[in-house]
Order: structure tokens, then sequence, then C-alpha cells
């Protein structure tokens, strides 16, 4: 998605009114590249514009979560809810806690850690306006 924005626009012009968008994107705030960037001194890394993980073949942007709200407000949407998903994508937790705990902790974290921007993954539910 170079274009944002725009794509927002041509999924807006689909959906009536109250019409119910979900969005997943990958999260350039995430709390392990945060925490890289702080550790490097690199506080650009934290500006709004998405960064690209292209390659020759594949477009692909981690975005800054107050771009794509902006975007998604900006073509017409309303955001409901927000989740933070993968959020504990990390060999040590997983060698540490069972399956069934990690399933437990991101179902229970998932709203919160969604207004920090914690994980990796971020879904937004957004209503056309």
């Amino acid at each position: 998605m170079d274009n944002l924005e725009k794509v927002l626009q041509e999924i807006g012009q689909l959906l009536l009114p109250g019409g119910v968008f979900i969005l997943e994107f990958a999260n350039k705030l995430h709390a392990k590249s945060a925490i890289k960037n702080v550790a490097k001194l690199n506080f650009g890394y934290f500006k709004i514009d998405p960064i690209s993980r292209a390659s020759k073949d594949v477009t692909f942007l981690n975005f800054h979560p107050d771009f794509v709200e902006k975007a998604l407000k900006n073509s017409g949407f309303k955001i409901k809810e927000k989740l933070s998903v993968s959020n504990f994508r990390n060999d040590a937790v997983k060698r540490t806690l069972s399956k069934g705990s990690l399933l437990v902790l991101e179902n229970l974290l998932q709203k919160p850690f969604g207004l920090v921007n914690f994980g990796p993954s971020i879904f937004m539910k957004a209503v056309k306006a």
C-alpha cells in the first residue's frame, strides 16, 4: 500500500454508511522496535511517516498508528476499536510461559495494549460515517 489514504477512500466508496471495515497493519512503534531505536538514540524513527521494508518483489510498510488513524478519519471512517496483537512474539517469553498462558494473556491484553501501540501488529475496527 504505497498510498494508504487513496486505498481507504476507495474502500469507503464500496461501503454504505455504517459499514464496518477491519484493517490490520504492521506497527512501526511496537515495544521491541521502540526500545531498540531509543537505545540507538534514533529518535527520527518515531516520526509519523511509514517505514518501507520492501524488497524488489514486495512492498511492505510499517505504519505509525497515528498515520493510519489520520488516514482512516480523512477517508470518512470513525475508529471504533483498536487491538494490539502478536504481543508475545518473543522467544524468551515463549520458553517461559505455556501456550495456554500465552493465549490467555494475549486475549486479556489486546485492548489495553492497543491503547499504547504495544505489539507488532495492530487491528483497527472502523465504521464508514
